[in-house]
């Protein structure tokens, strides 16, 4: 099996290398195919039991149908929200829920467009970032404090891009971000070195993923890239903890 799965491979970065060499444009679009298509996993013993623990989030949001949303804790307690990266799931930040319940919190957790037990639809990190901000929205329209928010991976990075677009204006006063990319540039990079991606077809895939998420891919800080002021003028009465792992082997800490 392991001789089949490396051969597979070495086929696939062979193909990706010269077919990238002769049609780039061509197949940097399947490429960017593969980019925006997560694997879904099944969850561990652990957030199968905690999921079976949660309740629904009842709302009424159009943009939200189908996107399963879990809640611990008293509705009346101030909300956390968890956000997951790619390929992941809101269950995954899963450990958070019990000290934040202790602690006299309501906890939500989202799986985000394409993951988990969401329908199959768009997804990306801008729109993991819109699905955080209106998620937020409906909390705070019940009537619940959003007091913060915990996103990991691509989850830290979309939240970067909410709060660029009016996150924190539903309340937010404090943000835990971990093991976010720095910028989206090194996040394709290295996707294209996976796969074996030739060199001529890169900046073909650097168009697609543009075109397809709608926002410019830049090689600054995201936390400066995003669009709008920057977040530093954005976050004066927020409190911000940034966590990474010096030997993150996905998103290299900078």
């Amino acid at each position: 099996m392991t001789s089949v799965a490396t051969a597979q491979q070495y086929a696939s970065r062979l193909y990706f290398s010269a077919g990238g060499w002769l049609l780039p444009n061509y197949v940097a679009r399947q490429a960017a195919d593969i980019f925006f298509t997560p694997r879904r996993y099944t969850p561990p013993e652990f957030e199968q039991r905690l999921a079976a623990t949660s309740t629904d989030l009842a709302h009424s949001e159009p943009s939200l149908q189908g996107i399963k949303l879990y809640s611990w804790g008293r509705t009346t307690d101030p909300a956390v929200i968890l956000v997951h990266g790619w390929e992941g799931r809101g269950t995954q930040l899963g450990y958070f829920v019990e000290p934040l319940v202790k602690s006299n919190r309501r906890v939500i957790a989202i799986d985000m467009p394409n993951h988990g037990k969401s329908v199959d639809g768009k997804a990306n990190a801008a729109v993991f970032g819109q699905t955080l901000k209106k998620v937020a929205e409906v909390v705070a329209s019940g009537g619940n404090k959003v007091e913060g928010v915990i996103g990991h991976s691509m989850g830290a990075g979309a939240t970067l891009g909410a709060i660029h677009n009016g996150l924190l204006d539903v309340g937010i006063r404090k943000v835990v971000l971990i093991g976010g990319p720095a910028t989206y540039h090194e996040v394709i990079e290295r996707f294209g070195g996976l796969i074996g991606l030739a060199n001529a077809a890169m900046p073909h895939l650097f168009e697609e993923v543009q075109a397809r998420v709608g926002l410019a891919i830049s090689t600054d800080p995201l936390t400066h890239s995003l669009g709008g002021a920057p977040l530093v003028d954005q976050v004066q009465h927020s409190r911000f903890l940034l966590i990474h792992d010096r030997h993150d082997k996905e998103d290299c800490i900078n």
